[in-house]
């Protein structure tokens, strides 16, 4: 499952070991099935009835401001991701430029989102450094 031309890519591990969906980026097709809310939408639409304290998500760009909002309605405790969104706006300039973080903090109280960027950060930037000079080349 992949995307070279723009390689978002989102999976949710149950427990710490157990991957229970991938997903990419299809916004093309749907504006609204980021890689993130695409995972979490067939995660629920399946009938996920497990311990959501155990679920994980792992994103290969930082969360856009929708994507945070909706893994913090959906109780997902952990999200890791690897490129920022600085450097995604830097890269491509169609980034709304509000962290997650930012969005992250300014939540209702009841339940916290632990959120870990720059994991494999290094790999994730070069994937969308491939994308961009795809795109580039498509335009040649």
């Amino acid at each position: 499952m992949s995307n070279p031309m723009a390689p978002y890519g989102s999976i949710i591990v149950y427990d710490n070991r157990e991957i229970l969906l991938k997903s990419v980026n299809s916004a093309n097709n749907h504006p609204l099935m980021h890689g993130e809310l695409s995972v979490i939408h067939t995660l629920f639409s399946n009938g996920f009835d497990g311990d959501r304290s155990k679920l994980s998500l792992y994103s290969t760009a930082e969360p856009c401001p929708m994507c945070a909002a909706a893994m913090y309605w959906a109780m997902i405790p952990k999200v890791f991701y690897g490129s920022s969104i600085s450097f995604l706006h830097e890269l491509f300039g169609r980034q709304i430029q509000i962290s997650a973080k930012e969005i992250l903090s300014n939540t209702p109280s009841f339940y916290e989102v632990e959120l870990v960027g720059g994991v494999m950060e290094e790999h994730c930037n070069d994937l969308f450094l491939k994308a961009k000079q795809l795109q580039g080349n498509q335009h040649d």
